[in-house]
């Protein structure tokens, strides 16, 4: 019997929580035994690189995520949430604990608007997914540029940017879940939840770190 599709939704969210749970436990280990050994003077170039590491995780895996066997996705995702944990106590660590608070309940607030877009539109984002995944490799040598350049206003270009093309990517992406759930056989639901959970939780994490940079230049 095919699950329905809130069950379906369930599942999904089952997964993105084991990958907070991941990031979260990685998180803390790299504050308490990693950060306090790093040099002031590079740690600004690790923030940078850990947004690089993060965009090219999410142009390979947006590639190869169709190809990839259930054991394989959930491998990468294992992985990937591990290495977000690195990545965002870094910023974490850069940043105020309100700035992190704030950004993560405009983070949530920002998908549910984007979730109610999807659920009431009847469009199906296919060419903004297409064009965002696109600009991800531009996306990736615009950060590896700003490893180089002390420039405010390319550094609220680059993110303003990357902001946008995820945005994108996260209205192609829940479209694609919908749609995924409508065609999938009911023996198949299980592992299309788990990569649609990592579509969504990559997504969201770039969201988050946009956010968070703004603010934590602002501040």
């Amino acid at each position: 019997q095919k699950l329905s599709y809130q069950q379906f939704l369930l599942t999904l969210l089952k997964w993105v929580l084991i990958g907070i749970g991941l990031t979260t436990v990685s998180s803390i280990f790299t504050v308490m035994i990693v950060i306090p050994f790093i040099i002031d003077g590079i740690y600004l170039s690790l923030l940078i690189l850990s947004s690089i590491i993060e965009v090219f995780m999410v142009y390979f895996l947006v590639k190869r995520l169709t190809q990839l066997s259930n054991q394989s996705a959930k491998k990468y995702y294992y992985i990937y949430s591990i290495l977000n944990g690195i990545s965002l106590s870094l910023w974490i660590n850069f940043t105020a604990p309100g700035a992190v608070i704030i950004a993560f309940a405009l983070t949530c607030a920002y998908f549910g608007l984007l979730y109610t877009i999807v659920k009431y539109s009847k469009t199906n984002f296919l060419t903004m997914g297409k064009v965002c995944q696109a600009a991800l490799p531009m996306l990736l040598i615009g950060y590896i540029i700003l490893l180089f350049m002390n420039v405010p206003i390319y550094y609220h270009i680059i993110v303003i940017l990357d902001l946008i093309i995820f945005t994108g990517l996260i209205l192609y992406d829940m479209k694609t879940i919908q749609r995924i759930y409508e065609e999938c056989l009911p023996e198949e639901l299980e592992s299309q939840a788990m990569k649609g959970a990592l579509l969504l939780y990559l997504d969201f994490i770039n969201v988050f770190l946009d956010i968070l940079m703004l603010i934590a230049d602002n501040s």
